[in-house]
């Protein structure tokens, strides 16, 4: 990240770094294989750019692929590595290396939210749940002539904050529930006897199965949820716990329980903000204090906000097919691509808060610097995107833009965080202003053409001379009209 590369060519560097990682940890693989004409590292890296690109379907990203590098890229090829099995499981491999990748960079900036518990130190947490989407537009309705949101499963590691895919749910033909796919996963795993660390995740309550999650000890797998009210458990004794630890605080009772022979910790605590009392329930040894157990329920719903940039932020809303293997890999590829750009957030974070990035366009001659760079997800995502934008002769240089900033900022007041790029919208304008185009013919590089026109309307009101904002802005930044 010091030096300047173009993103295309970082995630590229990235991806051929998993793949070679990915071919040296087995001695032979039954995915190897030299595709001159979409070659793997290409399928992986296009895969990554599909998810951060402002598209709506394959189909729109391929013609965005085809306009910006002036070259022919047939769509059979592209759809067709997206059903292959082997490309499938290459990606797998490819997918499993790129999130150790991130972790070790993560570790090497000492970037571990849980090093302040060491009761902690020996295990790997994680939070998992399921998350829903809109089905493919050609899934198959069943019988009723119903279809459902199709579905996944990921974990995120809570030292990191980065994202692990587990295994798909459902692809919307038929309700499904997310539990017994991720008991499935599990006894598969973990039925491989490879050594590895011991494991929490951190469910809700819809996970707990007492007897099931007792069995998993074995395999030194832990879990922690919140306590169903119609728990039906034996109480065995009541445990002691040091009250005067600032990480007790709030728990009031800590106790032991027992079900078919299983025995399971109750951490009961009281939200001292809200005053409402939550039960806690662990396989976790009893050596554990109670306010980690609490604390790392807590931290569970950090992947709920990972789930809300997936959608809001990646756009991915949608199945990109009803098949197996293409939701495999959009699952696997979404996490890739947000863990790329977690990896940017946390590294700015840990050593400068104004980091100064010179980044290259993936396709242009345009080099955009990012003189004071916030720790804010959506703002890396803009930054992500504004290189994946076409470029178009109406659009002004983001230094003209900066001139003109303030008035345009100023003409509207700012009751909370603004989530369009003010650039985007600006150039729209110019882009209809110049074309004359219809306002719903703008197109889709630029955010959605009623956020363009509102901001419009707001921009034409005038100011205190008469002239509106945004005439006076035009002037400023030296843009001619064509007559």
């Amino acid at each position: 990240m010091n030096q300047d590369i173009t993103m295309y060519d970082y995630i590229v560097q990235h991806c051929t770094e998993s793949m070679n990682n990915a071919l040296a940890a087995v001695r032979y693989t039954t995915w190897e294989r030299n595709c001159p004409e979409f070659t793997d590292i290409e399928f992986v890296s296009k895969g990554v750019l599909r998810c951060i690109s402002p598209v709506d379907s394959g189909r729109h990203f391929i013609q965005n692929i085809q306009e910006q590098d002036k070259l022919s890229f047939p769509h059979s090829t592209y759809f067709t590595a997206l059903h292959s099995t082997r490309r499938r499981e290459m990606l797998r491999s490819v997918a499993a290396e790129s999130y150790r990748i991130v972790c070790n960079l993560a570790e090497e900036s000492e970037i571990d939210y849980l090093s302040h518990f060491p009761e902690l130190d020996t295990y790997d947490i994680e939070a998992a749940d399921g998350h829903f989407i809109t089905h493919a537009c050609h899934t198959p309705r069943n019988k009723k002539d119903k279809v459902f949101a199709a579905g996944f499963i990921y974990a995120m590691n809570l030292r990191n904050g980065f994202l692990n895919p587990i295994c798909k749910v459902t692809n919307g033909t038929k309700r499904s529930h997310e539990i017994p796919c991720f008991r499935d996963w599990i006894e598969t795993e973990y039925a491989k006897k490879s050594s590895r660390r011991k494991k929490i995740y951190i469910y809700d309550r819809a996970a707990v199965d007492y007897q099931w999650w007792n069995r998993q000890k074995k395999n030194d797998v832990f879990v922690i949820s919140l306590l169903k009210e119609n728990a039906v458990i034996k109480f065995v004794e009541t445990l002691d716990f040091d009250k005067t630890d600032p990480v007790n605080a709030g728990v009031v009772n800590y106790e032991l329980y027992t079900k078919n022979s299983g025995t399971f910790t109750v951490v009961t605590y009281k939200d001292p903000e809200t005053d409402k009392v939550y039960k806690f329930v662990s396989t976790l040894s009893h050596s554990f204090r109670p306010g980690v157990i609490a604390l790392l329920y807590y931290k569970r719903w950090t992947i709920e906000k990972a789930f809300n940039n997936t959608k809001s932020d990646l756009k991915e809303k949608k199945a990109w097919s009803s098949e197996n293997t293409p939701m495999d890999i959009q699952m696997r590829l979404t996490a890739m691509t947000y863990n790329l750009m977690r990896l940017f957030e946390e590294k700015s974070k840990k050593y400068n808060s104004d980091l100064r990035i010179c980044l290259k366009s993936f396709y242009g001659l345009v080099i955009f610097y990012i003189m004071e760079y916030k720790n804010d997800f959506y703002q890396l995502l803009i930054l992500w995107k504004y290189f994946m934008r076409a470029s178009y002769p109406s659009d002004i240089s983001r230094t003209q833009f900066e001139i003109i900033r303030p008035m345009l900022e100023g003409a509207r007041k700012k009751t909370k965080p603004r989530k369009l790029d003010l650039y985007d919208v600006f150039c729209g304008i110019l882009y209809v202003v110049k074309t004359g185009c219809q306002w719903r013919m703008l197109p889709k590089d630029y955010p959605k053409w009623s956020s363009v026109y509102a901001y419009f309307k707001i921009w034409k009101s005038g100011n205190e001379s008469g002239e509106s904002i945004f005439d006076a802005a035009l002037k400023k930044a030296g843009w001619q009209r064509e007559d």
